[in-house]
Order: C-alpha cells, then structure tokens, then sequence
C-alpha cells in the first residue's frame, strides 16, 4: 500500500508476514513503513539502533504481530527513506516519527520499543507526548554516561569506516564484530539475510554516520531525560550481561549502571539482566524482547 504520490523511497522486501508502505512527510519526502497485526491494545512501534533498519526488527515483529499490531520504519536516509535536508538531531527524527503515527491516523497512546539509539527517541517521544505513550521497552538504550566524549567520536570514525568498507563488499568483519557468537537459531536464515541487505549497504553507514555527528549535541538532552526519569507508564529496562573482554566488561559494566539509574528514575520502569546477551540483544536473545512487550502490555490492560 502507498500513501501519497509514487515515492521516491525504495521498495524493499520486508520478509513474509510484513507489509510496507510509504508515508508522504514534509518537503515531499517519503518514509518507508513496515506494518502487521491485528488486535485492540496498543499499536507497538519499534525504533532501531543508530544506523539500523526496520529490518532490524523483522522477526521481533512478526512474533508479536500475531496478537498486536505493529509498526516499524526507517528513519530518514536509512533502508527505503528518502533523506532529509535537516540534521538528524533527537528532536527532528521525534517529529518525524509523530508525522508517521499523525499520517497513518495512529494517534493514541502507543508502546514504543527502542534499541540502542532508538532508546533515547523514543524517551524523548515519551517525554513531549506523554498522552500518546502507553508504555516503553528500552533495549541496551544509549545513555549519556556512555556516549559522552570520546565514543561519539569513535562511533562517527566507525560509520565513516563502515561506509567504505560496504561500498568495496567487505562485509563479513563487520558481521562477526556484531554477532560475535551468532544469531538466535529460533531467527530465520531469510530475516537475516533481509537484516544483513540493510545493515551493510553503504548507505545506512553514510545515514548513520549522520546520527552520530548529532550525538554530542544531543548530550545536553539526554542528560535532562536521565535526571529527570519519564512518565508513570508501564516500562522494562532491557540490558545485556555478557563480558567478553576487558572492553566489552567495562562498557557494559558503564552501560548497565546507567541502565539502572534511569530505571529507579522512571515511575514504573522493571530492570531485567539478560544472561547471555550483548548490545545484539534483538538478534541474540530476541524472545526476551517478545517477552517484555508481552508483560508492558499486560500491565497496561491491568490499570
């Protein structure tokens, strides 16, 4: 189905069970939207990590949609979107996302799910439209403490790199250093061939490389989140335990102790550990996802 005009977004196959769609956006933009399901609870939007597709989801959303409706995206100059001429700042890909919910009428309170980067958009989300959100699952969310000075800069390096590297087909370093010990085996060889088509074309790395030069302005912003906690909705806060190396420990160690600060902050946030699972956490351990969506909505429909 598509909204609007022809768009000049790409089609891209979304995998079995998944319909996509095109949102016409300000400046005549296109949005490429991914949805599935039926039901009477709340629409569940996904939002991925920093230089991730909707396909990251693909699976994920599939297993819920039997019982929810679902809606994942990709963000602008990422999969099938067509670019925008502003800078990817937290505030900008948030109204983005509310001129997607405006456009497909989905104007109620939704629950939001959000890995890596996409924690912080979907807080932000949270914090400007609180009517609006049902409820939050936040996925090894980025946190101020962890991003802040040198690792903003190493993950611009990083997507500059990956740019390269996608455009000359050297892809497979790039797969290990993410799933190190593999997907899930419960995650079909198609989603993750669909994953893999989107995550290593050169183009995501470009458009991620654009979201992380807005990192350290977007510092500020995050901290106030952090400090100021988010609104009394149902909400589980998903971390990973897994050390694999001096690196790997010390930054979960970092990124598992802001976990729980913003949870103790957030009114009616859970803190789960995950044993097992790294920042791929979607892909690693995805019936943990499933599980924490399934349990804020059940705490949403016993209010």
């Amino acid at each position: 189905m598509i909204r609007g005009n022809r768009p000049t977004g790409r089609s891209l196959d979304p995998g079995s069970g998944l319909d996509e769609e095109f949102v016409s956006m300000d400046g005549g933009r296109r949005i490429r939207v991914v949805r599935a399901g039926t039901g009477d609870g709340p629409l569940v939007v996904f939002e991925a990590g920093m230089g991730s597709a909707a396909s990251q989801w693909n699976h994920i959303q599939r297993e819920l949609s039997s019982r929810y409706r679902t809606l994942a995206y990709d963000r602008a100059g990422v999969g099938g979107s067509d670019a925008a001429d502003s800078r990817p700042t937290l505030e900008r890909m948030v109204d983005d996302l509310t001129q997607v919910l405006d456009a497909l009428g989905e104007t109620g309170p939704v629950l939001l799910v959000g890995h890596s980067w996409g924690g912080p958009i979907v807080r932000v989300f949270a914090s400007l439209h609180r009517g609006r959100t049902a409820g939050l699952v936040l996925i090894d969310a980025t946190s101020a403490t962890v991003v802040s000075g040198a690792m903003a800069v190493l993950n611009v390096a990083a997507f500059g790199v990956n740019s390269l590297l996608f455009g000359l087909g050297r892809t497979q370093a790039f797969k290990r250093g993410l799933l190190p010990e593999g997907e899930s085996p419960e995650i079909a060889a198609a989603d993750m061939d669909i994953m893999w088509r989107d995550l290593t074309a050169p183009r995501i790395a470009r458009a991620g490389r654009r979201e992380a030069q807005e990192i350290t302005s977007s510092l500020p912003l995050l901290r106030h989140l952090e400090r100021q906690g988010g609104p009394a909705v149902p909400a589980v806060v998903l971390q990973g335990s897994r050390r694999h190396g001096t690196w790997e420990a010390r930054m979960r160690d970092r990124q598992n102790a802001a976990a729980e600060e913003f949870a103790v902050a957030m009114p009616d946030a859970r803190l789960r550990l995950i044993p097992g699972a790294g920042h791929a956490m979607t892909h690693e351990q995805p019936n943990a996802v499933v599980a924490s969506v399934d349990e804020v909505i059940e705490r949403i429909s016993g209010r």
